[in-house]
């Protein structure tokens, strides 16, 4: 079972199976159409999956540190006003709390297994019922990135579906990776 810290493989096929299953069944909720999605996960298999799913469906993802205090948690939610908050079962208490005092009412996702080995159905209240995605187009916002806030508040900047693959291909091109390639990532995805 994963915990934080440890390392979990899944293999391509069962990545974009589960991906496109959760696609399904966060449309059902309403997670399309550039709707916010507010993800407080620790670095793992259901941060990545989840985070791929939301921006393929067209929503933004707006990822955040899983251990915020409860002021920042409100201030987060009530900045973007997400239409679903994913969370884990260490955080999911505080992340309740602060939807409570919230001007919002986002549906509360939490994540039982963040290794993701039982697919979906790894987080709880999703529903069974699945909704056909929709093709999402380059220039639609895909992730709401905090900056360092070292000149001010931190502000949230918008990036589109091409900026990740320009970057993408970009640091590809610029690092000299290639198809066996592997690039390590020590940061948490909230960063």
């Amino acid at each position: 079972p994963y915990t934080e810290g440890s390392s979990t493989t899944i293999g391509w096929t069962t990545a974009a199976e589960t991906t496109y299953e959760l696609r399904q069944r966060l449309g059902a909720v309403g997670v399309a159409e550039q709707q916010v999605v507010l993800l407080a996960l620790p670095n793992s298999p259901a941060a990545i999956l989840t985070l791929i799913a939301v921006a393929a469906n067209g929503a933004i993802a707006h990822t955040i540190d899983p251990d915020l205090g409860f002021l920042s948690l409100t201030s987060a939610i009530d900045a973007t006003h997400p239409v679903a908050v994913v969370a884990t079962t260490t955080n999911a208490q505080a992340i309740s709390r602060a939807i409570a005092s919230s001007t919002r009412n986002p549906a509360l996702f939490v994540v039982q297994d963040p290794s993701m080995q039982r697919g979906s159905s790894s987080i709880s209240g999703l529903p069974e019922t699945r909704r056909t995605p929709y093709d999402v187009g380059p220039d639609e916002i895909a992730a709401l990135l905090p900056t360092s806030g070292t000149s001010g508040p931190s502000k949230l900047v918008e990036l589109t579906h091409r900026n990740y693959v320009t970057a993408g291909n970009r640091l590809v091109r610029n690092s000299a990776h290639g198809v066996g390639g592997r690039f390590y990532a020590c940061s948490p995805f909230f960063h």
